[in-house]
């Protein structure tokens, strides 16, 4: 028998996912911004 702890365990993401994928998209594209942002000031200093 599961635990009734974790009810949703292991439906989490992909309910996200199919949610809002537009969201998704969102944050991906503002992750790999952050991230190229701080490869252009690490070369600067």
């Amino acid at each position: 028998m599961r635990p009734r702890r974790y009810p949703y365990s292991g439906k989490k993401e992909s309910t996200f996912v199919k949610a809002d994928p537009e969201l998704v998209e969102k944050i991906l594209r503002n992750i790999s911004f952050l991230e190229h942002l701080q490869v252009v000031l690490a070369t600067k200093l």
